[in-house]
């Protein structure tokens, strides 16, 4: 990790390593300020060693207000609240840098702003739909100003520079490009004047800058969109930057809104999915600026290849270090199997989607780490002062089990873990059967079940708990998870509790599927079909989540013509904030699965299934099928039917037995729902705040 450690200078500013936590949407804004929470998450970040910090996306002018939770970067309010954010990230060392933005046209009218969408011409951009106003030479010249007005207040708050975010289908990238920029004036037409925007942009925060603080400007390194820039001309406008002396380090990423699924690389695609563009721009520019990239670069060891290889100066790990604030310590001092690794669930990008605080599918302290913080350490106090050691029975070792396992043990506990099974990790073990390509998914369970290897958790595998209540422990954590409800029961046919014909002889459920797929390992060997029956396969995912693509996709791969039919209005409805449901379509097409969408099927015959047509109500066949698999939805597996031992304040329900939903839900309860269990045991009384941030972030 030698060029890792090493500083780099970005302009007048020194860094101390290469590692950068990239510009991304928070949702902890309090009135469009700065909050506690947002300063405790960054404040996190610096502790565990990131070289550069850069706060995200903040508005530059009225104009632009995206979304509720949006920072004003215009807003003289803003500066108290960016001035406590640079004091606690540069305390630990980092520089800290604000990135300023305008989304024009790829942003939100309606009541937020109360204005028209601005853009450079009057065409709608592909995430809001919305026809902008083309912009006057007043309008340029008001956001221009607005730039500089937010780059005063980021020096009046002591940050080392400021970052102008031109990719990503925002404002300045609209000019920069011919669909979007139809202009006939000096702002329109050649590149030269296409870039006119931008670099007057850049010459006015310069202006409020001087030449003691850094500044940066993020461009793509390929629109990813028909028509669009590709890689050389970003290379010509990086050129054309360096060579007027606009900028002292580049940002590089990639897409527009076009392709929003390729602005945040997902679990299918490659590692380093953009270092090719950087390179290109630092080739292009011929090393005289620093070029960061970003892009789903998860670990040190990878971000040293693309450092060592002379593809960029630094690297952008964000989502690595949502997943560990402590990755950079971690991995330099020696520690890189303690390491919490980022799958690329894409959690905290589906929770930005929904406009929720942001959040991970592995880390559940995020944007709540004071809270955890002082939580965990009235637990261990408690411990202490008591001779006491709680010992705590966690039943299951799913993803749930496992993190009240590991939570419990970490502070101070003794655990003892059952599971019925011979190997933890439960249901996501079966995540790869047929998809192999989402096999970084099972990282989840594999650093779970060696930290609580580590920790000294009794595992009692293959092993049911004792029944009820016993004097062996003094509390019980329920995590086991959940089945599938065998009822076909669909909330579209609240009149029909019982599907007609989910008794059949051809209908089978996805646990057995994806069980039966898991054991079989790479043998792809589906459930045996009797003479004379058809080889399709009918798997009915109203679900509309990964079990229905990878029951689709284990069938598609042993060569059984698939369809999958579902009634939500596309395949993947469930999952559409992961950003992977793209990827999903095309493999699915690429294994040969026919997709019927918004089709309800409202019985099953011995061979035939009949849907209804949701757009016109009409009743159709979908085919002769010799399976028919139904993953509609599921119900919470509780292994007891002991009440007064489920009801005990000493018993705790979480994850998918409490009730089933997804990831997060498993591990996020895992964690705060054990701190409750062990302060109740112990007697602790965490303080309001506590209990409200908890009850706010549940709902």
């Amino acid at each position: 990790m030698d060029l890792v450690r090493q500083p780099i200078d970005l302009g007048a500013i020194r860094v101390k390593n290469r590692i950068v936590l990239t510009p991304h949407v928070s949702f902890l804004a309090e009135n469009h300020l700065p909050s506690q929470r947002l300063i405790d998450y960054l404040e996190e970040r610096a502790k565990g060693g990131v070289g550069l910090i850069t706060v995200e996306a903040s508005s530059v002018h009225p104009s632009n207000v995206p979304y509720e939770g949006v920072l004003y970067a215009f807003d003289p309010k803003s500066v108290e609240g960016y001035s406590r954010i640079v004091k606690a990230v540069t305390a630990h060392g980092a520089r800290c840098v604000l990135e300023l933005s305008h989304k024009g046209a790829a942003a939100k009218s309606g009541i937020l702003s109360g204005r028209p969408l601005l853009g450079p011409s009057g065409i709608p951009e592909a995430s809001s739909l919305e026809v902008p106003r083309a912009m006057s030479l007043q309008d340029i010249a008001d956001v221009r100003a607005g730039f500089a007005l937010a780059a005063k207040h980021a020096v009046m708050a002591g940050f080392d520079g400021v970052e102008v975010h031109s990719t990503h289908g925002y404002l300045p990238q609209q000019f920069l490009s011919p669909l979007f920029n139809r202009r006939t004036d000096q702002y329109g037409g050649s590149l030269v004047n296409r870039m006119r925007f931008l670099t007057e942009i850049l010459d006015a925060v310069r202006s409020e800058l001087g030449s003691e603080k850094a500044l940066g400007v993020r461009l793509a390194g390929h629109e990813l969109t028909p028509g669009g820039l590709e890689t050389q001309h970003f290379a010509e406008i990086a050129v054309r930057l360096v060579d007027a002396g606009l900028v002292d380090y580049i940002s590089v990423t990639a897409s527009t809104h076009f392709s929003y699924n390729k602005i945040i690389p997902t679990v299918h695609a490659p590692a380093g999915t953009f270092v090719a563009y950087a390179h290109a721009i630092r080739s292009a520019i011929q090393e005289r600026v620093p070029v960061i990239v970003a892009g789903k670069i998860t670990t040190l060891a990878e971000a040293e290849a693309v450092i060592s290889s002379g593809k960029a100066d630094l690297v952008g790990m964000t989502r690595a270090n949502i997943a560990d604030p402590h990755l950079v310590r971690k991995t330099l001092s020696g520690e890189v199997d303690d390491v919490r690794p980022c799958v690329g669930a894409n959690i905290c990008i589906s929770h930005s989607v929904d406009r929720r605080p942001l959040s991970c599918g592995h880390n559940p302290t995020v944007s709540r780490e004071r809270e955890s913080k002082k939580r965990e350490d009235n637990i261990r106090v408690a411990l202490e002062k008591t001779s006491m050691t709680p010992r705590i029975a966690v039943i299951g070792g799913g993803i749930a089990g496992l993190k009240a396992a590991e939570t419990a043990a970490r502070v101070g506990a003794q655990v003892t873990l059952f599971e019925r099974e011979r190997e933890l990790g439960g249901a996501l073990r079966y995540i790869t059967v047929g998809s192999v390509e989402r096999a970084p998914l099972l990282g989840i369970a594999q650093w779970l079940a060696d930290r609580v290897a580590k920790l000294g958790v009794t595992l009692r595998l293959g092993e049911s708990a004792p029944g009820g209540q016993s004097a062996e422990f003094d509390a019980w954590i329920v995590a086991t998870g959940s089945t599938a409800d065998r009822t076909g029961f669909s909330t579209l046919m609240p009149d029909e509790p019982i599907l007609p014909g989910i008794d059949g002889k051809n209908v089978v459920f996805p646990d057995e599927v994806l069980h039966s797929g898991y054991e079989r390992d790479s043998q792809i060997t589906p459930l045996s079909l009797s003479d004379g029956r058809s080889r399709e396969v009918l798997v009915i995912d109203d679900d509309s989540g990964w079990i229905g693509y990878s029951v689709a996709s284990y069938f598609a791969e042993a060569r059984h013509p698939t369809t999958l039919v579902t009634a939500q209005p596309k395949f993947g409805h469930r999952i559409l904030g992961t950003q992977e449901v793209p990827d999903l379509h095309e493999q699915l097409r690429r294994r040969g699965v026919r997709i019927v969408s918004h089709h309800l099927v409202g019985r099953i015959d011995d061979l035939e299934a009949t849907a209804i047509d949701l757009d016109n109500g009409e009743a159709v066949s979908l085919g002769e099928f010799g399976v028919v698999c139904v993953s509609r939805s599921r119900k919470a597996h509780v292994p007891t039917a002991n009440q007064a031992f489920l009801d005990d304040p000493r018993t705790l329900v979480i994850g998918d037995a409490a009730a089933p939903r997804g990831i997060f839900e498993a591990v996020n309860e895992g964690y705060w729902s054990t701190l409750t269990l062990l302060e109740n045991v112990l007697d602790i009384r965490p303080d309001s705040s506590s209990r409200e941030a908890n009850l706010v972030d549940q709902a």
